[in-house]
């Protein structure tokens, strides 16, 4: 026991005696090494139980900082997206995906099926036209591989591609300003 203090010692039968220890203290005349080293492994099991407490709550507090962080990261992402496609800057596709999702979660982007089918109509005129741009690119760099088995470029990118910049190009005409469309991000 030469890893304990006599302040462990004092500690752990201050514990025992207020039954937070696993081993009950009382030693019914029996005191001997033995229950000196029961009665500290118990302190020891103790110690170890709320130290292990004590990181779980700092891990906790950890993640739920970490997820403010990470909020507000995106929220200066989203804002500095917006400004790029509300000044008619070219990004690229997974930008427009971004902001379309915030467009379309804060309630903003409410598109009628007309306008639903107009988009995708002509979301698959671009595809087609991308499709065979890649197509004719990989052959013409002799990888006739991957021309024959390359996938058409994704429809739902394009088609929120173009609800974005023209709900964005829509707000510039209509003289809304950028921190009025970002106005429901939060810290």
């Amino acid at each position: 026991m030469s890893k304990s203090t006599t302040q462990d010692f004092k500690i752990a039968f201050m514990l025992g005696l207020k039954s937070k220890l696993d081993f009950n203290v009382q030693s019914f005349q029996n005191f001997n090494p033995l229950y000196l080293e029961n009665v500290m492994q118990s302190f020891n099991r103790y110690k170890f139980n709320i130290i292990k407490e004590n990181r779980e709550k700092l891990k906790q507090k950890e993640t739920e900082i970490s997820q403010v962080d990470k909020e507000k990261l995106n929220n200066e992402a989203i804002k500095k997206f917006i400004t790029i496609i509300y000044n008619g800057e070219n990004c690229i596709d997974s930008v427009y995906v971004i902001v379309y999702n915030f467009l379309k979660k804060s309630g903003q982007l409410n598109l009628s099926d007309k306008e639903k089918l107009r988009i995708t109509q002509e979301a698959e005129i671009i595809q087609e036209k991308l499709t065979e741009q890649l197509r004719t690119k990989y052959m013409s760099n002799g990888d006739l591989i991957k021309a024959r088995h390359m996938k058409s470029v994704d429809l739902v990118v394009i088609q929120k591609k173009i609800a974005t910049k023209e709900y964005l190009e829509n707000c510039k005409e209509l003289e809304i300003k950028i921190n009025e469309i970002i106005t429901v991000l939060r810290y």
